[in-house]
């Protein structure tokens, strides 16, 4: 049976909240994890330790995907700036890619929370969209056209 679910984390500036969703976009657990401090090995600890369990019941993910505060080089998948957590410069989705075993998707977390409500939510159907976020700190993201703007 071809894998079906995902886990998806959001990554803020205090906290990490993140899921098992199945396909029909039910979440089956979530994680809830809090920042102290951390230097980046500690940071990618704490993100490897709620994916791991929120796998536990789920021998069957895909795939994982993850939103940070951080200015996120899309197609290198790498966190270019990042001023809420020590990931610049990191090599975001190769590293957990290599730490989780499964492909790895990596975005700023307001591109993420902009893609979601486009196909699941309140911009469904909409091509011109603007998303902003309120957090630790203040987000933005664009799609034209029906597709998020990378400038």
């Amino acid at each position: 049976m071809a894998r079906r679910r995902v886990i998806g984390i959001d990554a803020g500036g205090t906290k990490l909240l993140g899921g098992v969703v199945d396909r029909h976009l039910v979440v089956e657990h979530r994680v809830h994890r809090l920042w102290r401090g951390e230097d980046s090995r500690q940071v990618l600890e704490v993100m490897v330790g709620a994916v791991s369990e929120a796998r536990a019941g789920a021998s069957d993910i895909a795939a994982v995907g993850f939103g940070i505060p951080a200015q996120v080089d899309f197609a290198r998948g790498v966190a270019v700036v990042s001023n809420h957590l020590p990931l610049e410069g990191l090599s975001f989705r190769e590293v957990m890619s290599e730490r989780l075993g499964v492909p790895v998707a990596v975005d700023n977390d307001a591109n993420a929370a902009l893609l979601a409500e486009m196909r699941h939510g309140a911009a469904r159907g909409a091509t011109d969209v603007a998303m902003l976020t309120l957090g630790t700190g203040v987000g933005g993201a664009l799609a034209l056209g029906g597709a998020v703007y990378r400038g």
